[in-house]
């Protein structure tokens, strides 16, 4: 379960995408950083991985998408501070008769 999330639509993937937010049941009150796919054709959860990217925890901003990158603005970082980043998450290795969703 998560609140203040992210969300938004990749039209070209057909995928919903849930970015950071934070987490009430958890003592810590713990604001996340990471990334969940919706495959809405099998509506089945993704959670892919990044090599070398890591998000920082953000909870409270706006997520929207542009062909296959999300732009995230804004938000509240662990210390509940405000934030006026601004920063990409690309899906542009999600298409192509490579992708095998078993694999993240």
């Amino acid at each position: 379960p998560r609140m203040n999330c992210g969300m938004c639509y990749l039209n070209e993937l057909n995928f919903v995408v849930i970015h950071g937010g934070k987490n009430q049941l958890e003592e810590s009150n713990s604001v996340l950083g990471d990334v969940m796919l919706l495959d809405l054709e099998n509506f089945h959860w993704i959670k892919p991985v990044y090599k070398e990217e890591t998000f920082e925890p953000v909870c409270g901003h706006i997520n929207f998408s542009y062909g296959n990158t999300i732009f995230v603005l804004g938000g509240f970082n662990l210390d509940g501070f405000s934030k006026f980043d601004f920063f990409t998450i690309d899906f542009d290795f999600l298409k192509g008769d490579f992708f095998d969703p078993t694999l993240l």
